[in-house]
């Protein structure tokens, strides 16, 4: 079985009928990219698509759009490999009969494969767990899920710990993009200053944050 890669745009962005679709890359390199498309038997896509504006959600039409307004007939009677980090666990109709992995799959849906969140792996050095100032933290948005709300009570309880709490007043996607770099280097840092880190899912099944939380050396709750 051969399979074959497609290049990543020389644009982030791809205009469709309907929005302005950004591209997200999730593979970096693959030894898939020496395969040409005439040979392959499977085309997986390494990358994600979402809106361009705020909002994260990854907009199923973009994905549909993209297979069949950027492959020849021959090419799209070919199978996919699609990834997708949409919110939603349900599986695409125009999909079934390829190979779909989401972030946020469920056992209800056996034809869809789990993808874990890809983490950015810190360029510089982590500081020991041992120098961390909290026993426990959390920080971003409380309604996206009821858990998060509980979890905001709960920790009133915690009295033997040192609890680094930040709610925020709305979700991530929601801020500008300055405003969400500086939200961002605010929650590594509260990593880095935590042992253990709440990550409570939110919209999605999955979390992204259990995942960074490993990249970064703590311990995800």
């Amino acid at each position: 079985m051969k399979i074959a890669s497609v290049p990543f745009p020389k644009t982030n962005y791809l205009k469709t009928n309907k929005d302005l679709i950004r591209i997200h890359r999730w593979i970096n390199y693959s030894p898939w990219d020496q395969v040409f498309f005439d040979d392959a038997d499977i085309i997986i896509i390494p990358y994600v698509f979402s809106k361009g504006s705020a909002s994260p959600f990854v907009v199923r039409e973009s994905m549909e759009a993209f297979i069949y307004l950027f492959f020849s007939p021959a090419e799209t009677k070919k199978r996919f490999i699609v990834l997708d980090n949409d919110d939603s666990d349900s599986p695409y109709d125009f999909l079934k009969s390829h190979f779909v992995f989401k972030t946020s799959a469920n056992y209800r849906h056996k034809e869809i494969f789990p993808l874990p969140y890809n983490a950015i792996i810190p360029r510089y050095p982590i500081p020991s767990i041992e120098e961390s100032e909290f026993d426990l933290s959390f920080q971003g948005s409380l309604i996206t899920h009821p858990i998060r709300k509980q979890l905001e009570i709960w920790r009133r309880t915690w009295k033997m710990l040192k609890i680094d709490f930040i709610a925020n007043d709305k979700p991530y996607w929601s801020y500008s993009r300055q405003e969400q770099c500086q939200l961002q280097q605010s929650y590594i840092e509260q990593i880095y200053k935590s042992k253990f880190v709440l990550c409570p899912r939110g919209r999605a099944l999955n979390s992204r944050r259990f995942f960074e939380t490993l990249a970064y050396g703590r311990i995800p709750i």
